[in-house]
């Protein structure tokens, strides 16, 4: 009896880790969007401290990831080890404290902009956005005008949302804009079609790897909180997670 409940748990165990081993197979081929909000010491839970983005952005680069823009998600597989790093709502920290950074290791980012923020206390001002969008770096879009629930909004309230925020981004850098994220990773049926009027990628925060298959009106993301340790870091990278 002994002996038959231990060849069970056997055969349970080598089920699950093969599993596992066909799940971290089958992502390997997949690309993988990582989101952050701030880089700043003694933030909330939505901010990552100085020391701990410089350890993951070095990690990426001697692990050789190559990050790209999201407008260069269709063709990820022509890079080495590709992956997206994005910023929500336009934090003056993100240029600070990140930006330095991301220079320093030549990587490309995305920045998302609140455009009712601008100019406001602590998030970026015109000039440095201008001064971001002449980077090669750094790709700007929008995450709409004032960051409401799209989903709680009429159509044609979110067709302002995300018109407009796009009219005022573009004016200012004076470049096309066409990548997007849904404030609180919120939309509905309505959003995707007035979205497809307005940008050709947009990005969620539905937890998940992207394929070529992928939606790109609804692209995956990875939060990156306070609280990831670098070993959590290095797991959800490597998708293992």
């Amino acid at each position: 009896m002994k002996k038959n409940i231990l060849i069970v748990i056997g055969i349970i165990i080598g089920f699950v880790i093969f599993s596992y081993l066909v799940y971290v197979i089958n992502n390997q081929s997949k690309i993988q969007i990582l989101m952050y909000h701030r880089v700043i010491n003694d933030g909330d839970h939505y901010s990552v401290e100085i020391k701990e983005f410089e350890k993951q952005m070095k990690y990426l680069h001697d692990s050789g990831f190559t990050p790209i823009f999201l407008s260069e998600i269709d063709n990820y597989n022509d890079y080495k080890k590709p992956i997206i790093i994005t910023f929500d709502d336009g934090w003056k920290d993100v240029y600070d404290n990140a930006y330095p950074i991301l220079k320093k290791y030549n990587f490309k980012f995305n920045i998302f902009l609140i455009t009712s923020l601008l100019n406001k206390d602590l998030y970026m001002t015109d000039d440095i956005v201008k001064e971001l969008s002449k980077s090669d770096l750094v790709e700007i879009g929008s995450h709409t005008v004032s960051h409401n629930y799209l989903s709680s909004l009429s159509i044609d309230s979110q067709k302002e949302e995300l018109s407009d925020s796009k009219n005022i981004i573009e004016e200012l850098i004076e470049r096309k804009v066409n990548t997007c994220a849904y404030p609180y990773g919120d939309y509905n049926d309505d959003t995707i079609e007035v979205v497809k009027d307005y940008y050709d990628y947009c990005v969620t925060t539905n937890r998940s790897f992207n394929s070529k298959d992928t939606n790109k009106l609804i692209l995956n993301r990875y939060n990156i909180p306070k609280k990831n340790s670098l070993f959590v870091f290095k797991i959800k990278v490597n998708k293992l997670y």
